[in-house]
């Protein structure tokens, strides 16, 4: 018996679905309803869609239409009854026609009824007890009774009032045949005819409901939105910044924490140029004493025409010396290749690079973002390295372009290095000091880096251990490693902020040392912020050799200096978050490089009103430096063009090598080269006369001189004019002698006709080439 009353039940409410009320709109013109009604029943009104467009205790849906507009019925229904005794203007509060005004009262065939309110006085054309069909005309609008404006009042009744809508904040079915979107005028038609429902905020399957099951995740019509980096889960799966939104953002603007430039002095009078790319290409602003000269230089071709408003394009712009000239090019990625360009007067001559194309993948951020310029075998031309989804690559300078590719470290898309978190940490510089750079990478266990020979890169050994577990995965963190040679000793050393603070690991050679705190830069005391964090930069502040580190504070700019036993700090500019530097458009473009010549790094970045510059002394800054250049208003506001100003180097070395060059920017070229004085083999010596390098016309030659090391000539000697005792007091050497005193002559061969160092086949000479490399340290400093 109780399974036949269920089937009984079920019957009747299924009859009663199915004959339930469809309306129509109950006139013709495109309006929607501007109060509608109160689901709350309290203080404080719902409409239908949780929204506030009702007011409390509000029965019924108003529609703002205007005076005389023709009222239709809304479905086939009979009248019951009808009012024709009030004013066509009433007022709030007036009970003419019970407050509805003139209206009439029809009832639907499934029994429930409506009440149509606020009708003009002698405008109702229908009668009691007639029988009305879908849009007949039952009279006009006005507003009579308790109105306070032109509109029609539709109200809804089963046993108690009802909202003619269906919505989340409702327990009603709604009524409407095409009920359409939130705040979208219903439909006209009187019947609905179903079809599949489309996302177009209709009811097109007549079931009441709109667009359902065809929204997207964030109940949209259309595609989900892409996730950005906004601190917002755009495409509403419930992760906020997610699919490493930032940080790609990151790789894309912000080059200068990853692949510094080099140098941009692009004339070679040893002194840092700046460039950028606008909207027409890349130009720069020469440097003179006091500033930067306000004409612009010609433009090499990187227009945004030619596409070069694309991240993946303007964000690998690198600059550094690619053909030894002394002078710094431009490099880029194209959608094609690798482009490089030199600086002329008149026009940029360009060169092509290796075949990084879009179409074998190099447009993938994991790989475009780790274009480097480094010199990998010494030769004072800038090579290119980048990760392949294989591992490292490198191609050579040969000064009128790039040779085929090196392998290097292994460091590979299977092996998970394209992850930000891991590609993003690529650094370059020379660990061990041998004038070749080398590479370093952050892996899940911490930093790994890989020695170069020249020709490629030796085993991985274990940097600092800036590991997953230990909270370096974290962008805050991993964004602000740096490779360089903080403490003057000719070998790149590893620096990194922590949550605790920021600190160094000196260089060993083929290790790193124990952490060295710099200054307690921690995440508790606001270094957590991006506008603080992302402005660590290095470059040689007091001229001394090795790199300083600075960062901006909320009020100023801090740098740090190794003293040889502790980091000191002292002030830069008061480049404020007051001022507006906390914005990305100004903190992003702080660059240090020396654009006076004097050896020392001034600091420079991009203001609202151009290029700005302090001038450092040595004993602090001088009065700001302004160029007209990169403003605000010239539109250097965009990321496509502020992130891509170029200012660095110019690259000095410590020590001076015979190559022709101004090594360490000291204004003189191969003056006291370290490698000068090495001993070398001739082809047919004579006796008592040894070979040892000397350096003529930017190279190395083999030359005889007496053996000082032989007793026997020592003998031969007496005016000790060219042969016989060492009296030079920073020489290892005395008497011919090594450090313990025994005397032990070094083995010259005469094999071959080539001159060529025999530190491999005595350690003793080794060491003899230290000396003469320490000693080049004591007189350069």
């Amino acid at each position: 018996m109780m399974r036949w009353i269920l089937c009984l039940l079920t019957l009747f409410v299924t009859m009663e679905l199915s004959a339930q009320v469809k309306m129509r709109r109950p006139f013709n013109n495109n309006v929607a309803f501007n109060y509608g009604y109160d689901n709350r029943g309290g203080s404080g009104c719902t409409d239908w869609n949780c929204g506030g467009h009702c007011y409390d205790g509000h029965t019924g849906t108003d529609f703002p239409i205007p005076l005389g507009t023709d009222v239709l019925v809304t479905a086939n229904s009979t009248v019951v009854s009808t009012y024709n005794g009030c004013a066509d203007y009433g007022s709030y509060g007036n009970t003419c026609g019970g407050r509805c005004g003139n209206h009439v009262k029809v009832r639907y065939g499934d029994g429930t009824t409506s009440v149509y309110c606020h009708m003009k006085r002698n405008s109702i054309v229908v009668s009691t007890g007639q029988s009305l069909s879908c849009g007949q005309k039952i009279g006009q609008s006005a507003s009579s009774g308790s109105s306070t404006g032109p509109h029609l009042h539709l109200g809804w009744t089963a046993s108690s009032t009802r909202d003619v809508f269906r919505g989340a904040c409702t327990s009603s079915p709604g009524a409407w045949n095409q009920q359409n979107g939130y705040r979208q005028a219903v439909g006209t038609a009187c019947s609905c005819v179903p079809s599949a429902e489309v996302c177009d905020g209709r009811d097109n399957d007549c079931d009441g409901q709109v667009d359902e099951g065809v929204k997207n995740a964030c109940g949209q019509c259309g595609q989900v939105p892409a996730e950005v980096c906004d601190g917002q889960d755009n495409d509403c799966n419930g992760e906020v910044d997610d699919q490493e939104v930032c940080e790609i953002d990151w790789m894309n603007q912000r080059s200068e924490t990853y692949a510094p430039a080099i140098s941009t002095d692009v004339n070679g009078d040893g002194k840092a140029d700046v460039c950028g790319r606008g909207s027409r290409g890349v130009w720069c602003h020469l440097a003179n004493e006091v500033g930067f000269e306000p004409a612009p230089s010609a433009h090499a071709t990187l227009s945004d025409e030619g596409n070069w408003d694309q991240a993946k394009y303007y964000s690998t712009v690198r600059m550094g010396d690619i053909d030894g000239d002394g002078k710094a090019d431009l490099c880029a990625r194209a959608g094609a290749m690798v482009y490089c360009w030199s600086f002329g007067e008149e026009e940029w001559s360009r060169v092509e690079g290796p075949t990084l194309s879009d179409e074998s993948g190099w447009g993938k951020v994991e790989h475009y973002s780790t274009i480097r310029l480094t010199d990998i075998n010494g030769d004072g031309r800038q090579d290119i390295c980048a990760r392949a989804a294989a591992g490292m690559r490198c191609w050579l300078s040969t000064t009128e372009g790039f040779s085929g590719s090196l392998a290097g470290p292994e460091w590979s898309n299977a092996a998970g290095f394209n992850m930000a978190k891991y590609y993003g940490t690529l650094r370059t510089g020379d660990i061990n000091g041998d004038g070749k750079d080398d590479l370093c990478i952050r892996g899940p266990e911490g930093m790994t880096c890989a020695l170069s020979d020249g020709e490629g890169f030796g085993e991985e050994f274990a940097g600092p251990a800036f590991s997953d577990a230990n909270g370096w995965g974290h962008m805050k963190y991993w964004t602000s490693i740096r490779l360089a040679d903080v403490n003057g000793d000719g070998m790149a050393d590893i620096c990194a902020r922590s949550s605790s603070s920021l600190r160094c690991h000196f260089s060993e050679g083929t290790a790193f040392g124990e952490a060295v705190e710099v200054a307690a830069l921690s995440d508790e005391s606001g270094w957590g912020d991006v506008s603080n964090y992302a402005t660590l930069r290095v470059g040689d502040i007091n001229a001394d050799g090795a790199k300083d580190l600075c960062i901006r504070a909320n009020a100023k700019i801090i740098c740090y200096a190794w003293s040889g036993a502790e980091f000191q700090r002292f002030d830069g500019p008061e480049w404020s978050d007051e001022d507006g530097w906390n914005s990305p458009k100004y903190y992003d473009t702080i660059r240090l490089a020396d654009f006076d010549g004097d050896n020392r790094a001034d600091i420079c970045g991009r203001s609202p009103n151009g290029w700005t510059c302090v001038n450092a002394t040595g004993e602090g800054f001088s009065e700001v430096s302004l160029l007209d250049e990169f403003t605000d208003g010239g539109g250097w506001d965009a990321k496509q063009y502020y992130t891509t100003i170029q200012y660095g180097g110019p690259a000095c070395k410590l020590v001076e090598t015979c190559n022709g060059r101004d090594d360490d920017c000291n204004g003189q070229v191969d003056d006291q080269p370290v490698d000068e004085g090495l001993p070398c083999e001739l082809e047919t010596p004579e006796h008592c006369m040894r070979g040892e390098l000397t350096c003529s016309s930017g190279g190395l030659e083999c030359v005889a001189v007496r053996d000082i090391f032989n007793p026997e000539c020592v003998a031969q000697d007496p005016e000790n004019n060219g042969g016989g005792v060492i009296t030079d007091p920073d020489s290892p050497y005395n008497n011919g002698q090594d450090p313990t005193g025994e005397a032990t002559p070094p083995q010259i061969q005469a094999e071959g006709a080539f001159c060529s160092s025999t530190q491999a086949q005595n350690p003793w000479l080794l060491f003899l080439a230290l000396g003469w490399f320490f000693r080049r340290r004591i007189v350069a400093k």
